[in-house]
């Protein structure tokens, strides 16, 4: 695939993969819910532990969908590539400034 084509199955692709991950932490929290409940009520310490554990996993998620949209950000005017470059300190740091 060469130019449009390829850009655009890249952005239904990226658009997919949003939608499932913002579909799955709303899934935790239903699963995260059953559980604490279910162990609150029997009074099961395994139940409750799971119910925590499935919490957890939710707020990784979360993590991971701020990981993508902060790798998705356009990169920065300074670089190789752009020809310009990020200011050099005066000297190494393992020279002495005199």
């Amino acid at each position: 695939m060469i130019g449009a084509d390829a850009s655009r199955e890249s952005t239904g692709r990226r658009n997919h993969i949003r939608q499932i991950l913002s579909v799955v932490p709303a899934l935790n929290l239903t699963v995260a819910e059953a559980k604490l409940d279910y162990g609150f009520v029997s009074g099961s310490v395994a139940m409750y532990d799971a119910g925590v554990h499935s919490l957890l996993d939710g707020l990784a998620n979360v993590v991971g969908i701020g990981g993508i949209a902060v790798a998705a950000r356009p990169p920065d005017l300074v670089g190789e590539r752009s020809g310009l470059r990020a200011p050099m300190p005066p000297y190494p740091w393992w020279s002495p400034p005199w």
